[in-house]
């Protein structure tokens, strides 16, 4: 019995199949690579080369030696923590403002470019030509200005757009925008060209290739921060050196770019460092402003009373009691000092005013860690305050508890001030009551020498504050001078070797070769996926067990005949070769009968059926071709018939069997036409004159061959299988459906249908990949 196949899918895959399917289609693969490296050349010629800048810059911890206050008075970080104080520089070197500083600081606003093939290429430091323009004047941003120079040396300057923002550098905005520009204009060198939405001049100064166009755009600060804010930083792993890495169209404009961030970035820190200094020394100054009027008339008094009294000094008692008052004044001086910064600290602290301005307590003289430690945990909270604000969106959980620490952290240094004001007042009361017992001691001493002494008091005290200051003035003064910056260029902004990173050629024509190659071989796959046709020896095998009887090369000759008319062609010698078969099969049966059937019409049956015949009448034999498709006939239009009498009028009983046979032009070929079409083809086969009809012909002839209708269609297929001594199945090449044709098999195999032999038609031999081809071309070609 035959091996059934329930499901031609559930097959493993061959690779060998696909390959050699592949291959059959060699030709398409040439077109594709051509076309996709044409592609390919197009897309690297008409993209602007990238090129990489790198620059580094070395974080250090240490603060300048004379910075009074090492963690407070730091430009940028007030963290302990190394890994927090990087990303703190990172964010700083990205932001949008330290950007814009340092493209104002350079000569971006006009960009020059000329107009090549493929693109066009920015002229930076080397246009023939430079724009003068009225920084008080509208200039129409982001719009392409052409220019052109003439036989006559005059500048030909257009320009078209629309929605054009006009923008007026003076005040750094845009004033208003016009729906559209469209001018055309002629001017001399140095001519300017004023108009409600621009002023400008050209001014040449280079040569200037005439008939070439150029042009020039004006650039906004903001347009310029979106190009140049996309730089990377990378932290160079084991150390604290960012590396910027700049990717841009123009090398030198990069580097020009890379050197002044760095500059601004590191005279940040020196600025800061700087307004620190010069908050202190005006504080200072505002007291120094109090105190010297004071002094003034305290030392005004002090002299007109010794001159008026001719008295210079006090005795040796009364000396040592001053010098004692002289060192209380001192201290009573620098504790009133303490007192007044405490108070501004504490308003300071009140009015939520920026901690990166605020002055250090050591730059006063006040050595107090606890105060100190305060001030730079709150000092850091606020800055990991901002860090999250940048790097997070605003309703972060996180972000609430930075805020309720930085509120506890303030309410803490605010208790600690009061205590320090407590403190002070203590002391400062302490030293009052020494300087009163000390005042009372003095009361012994005569009148003249009392008030003397109460003088020299008055303006010791006055002089000491305003001593002190003026030497914390000083102090803050050399600071100032100092300050250089914090952190230090290890590497200027320089290109490697390697700098071009886009386009990549090599990568490009890779990408172009695998989509050259799979963008095909993907739509063959497909295709062959989703095909559901016969298109190859293997789709045969999956779906049956059953024999390969022959295989009919496609017919390119313009007869149906072939076997008659074109005996020497290839697929003649197909359909002897299928005889051949045949005959080997039958093993010397007498009066064989043959079946040809298929799953569906249009699949060459009733072709096959006639040169079958014709290649058994070549062989010296009496052969019947007897048209068993009463429904939709065709053997009769083949052999050019136009017969009334056929199989249908002898099964109904109108005629002879002697009546429907007729001779062919072929010679030892008979055929019986089907005859009219009549309405109940089925019942006819079924009935008695059936059997009768296959009794005599046997007796007449050597061979009969029956052309039935499709089996996958009707059932007269079926009731004929019972006459047949062989059953040709007929299957055409990209045509027999798959589905069909495993359902139809596997039914005539459940109903035990004997002796199924395949021939396949229509097999076209230029198909490379179908295995059936071999042996067709030998001595023929």
């Amino acid at each position: 019995m035959e091996k059934q196949h329930t499901s031609f899918e559930e097959e493993s895959v061959d690779i060998k199949a696909y390959i050699l399917k592949l291959l059959g289609y060699w030709y398409i693969y040439p077109i594709t690579l051509g076309i996709s490296f044409i592609l390919a050349f197009f897309i690297i010629k008409t993209t602007h080369p990238v090129y990489r800048v790198t620059t580094s810059i070395l974080i250090k911890d240490e603060q300048s030696l004379m910075d009074p206050e090492t963690v407070l008075q730091n430009a940028v970080s007030p963290f302990s923590s190394a890994d927090y104080k990087l990303q703190n520089e990172i964010q700083i070197l990205k932001s949008y403002d330290l950007t814009k500083r340092t493209i104002q600081q350079l000569d971006f606003s006009v960009s020059y470019f000329k107009e090549e093939k493929f693109l066009d290429r920015e002229l930076y430091k080397s246009s023939p030509f430079t724009i003068k323009f009225d920084r008080g004047h509208p200039q129409p941003a982001g719009l392409k200005i052409f220019i052109q120079k003439g036989e006559d040396n005059r500048f030909k300057i257009w320009a078209d757009g629309e929605d054009i923002p006009l923008y007026l550098f003076s005040d750094d905005r845009i004033k208003y925008t016009v729906p559209g520009i469209e001018f055309s204009e002629h001017i001399a060198p140095d001519e300017s060209l004023k108009r409600n939405w621009c002023s400008f001049t050209v001014e040449q100064n280079g040569p200037m290739e005439t008939g070439k166009v150029y042009f020039f755009i004006f650039r906004t600060p903001e347009s310029l921060v979106n190009e140049f804010q996309h730089f990377e930083i990378e932290n160079v792993k084991y150390s604290s050196v960012l590396k910027i890495i700049f990717d841009g169209t123009n090398i030198q404009k990069s580097k020009d770019f890379l050197n002044k961030l760095n500059q601004v970035y590191l005279n940040r820190g020196v600025e800061k460092k700087n307004r620190i200094a010069l908050n202190t020394i005006d504080f200072i100054d505002s007291q120094i402003s109090d105190i010297s009027d004071s002094l003034r008339i305290a030392e005004k008094n002090l002299e007109n009373y010794r001159s008026s009294q001719k008295i210079m000094n006090i005795d040796f008692q009364s000396q040592q009691a001053y010098q004692q008052l002289e060192r209380l004044q001192n201290q009573k001086a620098e504790l009133i000092l303490k007192q007044k910064y405490y108070s501004y600290l504490q308003n300071y602290l009140t009015e939520d005013r920026d901690l990166q301005d605020l002055i250090s307590p050591s730059s006063m003289g006040i050595d107090d860690q606890l105060l100190n430690n305060l001030i730079l945990e709150l000092t850091r909270l606020y800055a990991e305050k901002v860090d999250v604000m940048v790097n997070s969106k605003r309703e972060n959980p996180y972000l609430e508890s930075v805020k309720l620490k930085i509120e506890n952290q303030k309410n803490t240094l605010l208790e600690n001030i009061e205590n320090s004001l407590d403190r002070a007042k203590i002391s400062l009361n302490d030293i009052n009551d020494r300087i009163d017992k000390l005042t009372a001691e003095v009361q012994t001493l005569p009148q003249t020498e009392r008030k003397l002494f109460s003088y020299q008091r008055e303006f010791q005290l006055h002089d000491a504050l305003y001593t002190f200051l003026l030497q914390k003035r000083s102090e803050m003064q050399i600071a100032k001078a100092s300050n250089f910056p914090e952190h230090e260029v290890i590497d200027y902004p320089r290109a490697g070797k390697n700098n071009l990173i886009a386009p990549n050629k090599k990568m490009i024509y890779l990408i172009s070769f695998f989509l050259g190659l799979g963008i095909p071989v993907s739509i063959i796959l497909l295709f062959d996926y989703f095909n559901d046709k016969i298109s190859e020896l293997n789709d045969v095998q999956k779906i049956t067990d059953h024999n390969v009887m022959g295989n009919i090369i496609r017919n390119t000759e313009n007869t149906s005949m072939v076997l008659q008319d074109v005996p020497n062609s290839n697929i003649a010698e197909s359909f002897r070769s299928l005889r051949t078969n045949i005959l080997y099969t039958l093993k010397g049966k007498q009066s064989p009968v043959m079946m040809v059937t298929s799953s569906m019409m249009g699949e060459g049956k009733s072709f096959v059926s006639l040169n079958l015949a014709t290649g058994f009448a070549l062989y010296h034999a009496k052969v019947l071709l007897l048209s068993f498709d009463l429904r939709k006939p065709t053997i009769s239009t083949l052999l050019n018939l136009h017969q009334e009498k056929g199989l249908s009028t002898y099964l109904s009983q109108h005629c002879r069997l002697e009546d429907i046979i007729f001779q062919t032009e072929i010679k030892n070929l008979w055929t019986i036409p089907s005859g009219p079409i009549p309405p109940n083809p089925s019942e006819l086969i079924a009935s008695e004159k059936t059997n009768q009809l296959f009794d005599e012909l046997r007796k007449k002839f050597d061979y009969i061959i029956i052309d039935t209708p499709p089996i996958g269609i009707v059932a007269d297929a079926l009731m004929l299988e019972n006459y047949s001594d062989i059953n040709l199945f007929i299957i055409r090449h990209n045509y027999t459906k798959k589905r069909i044709l495993s359902n139809l098999l596997n039914n005539l195999n459940t109903k035990k249908i004997k002796d199924i032999s395949l021939v396949v038609n229509d097999i076209n031999l230029k198909t490379r990949n179908y295995e059936y081809s071999y042996g067709y071309g030998y001595g023929y070609y």
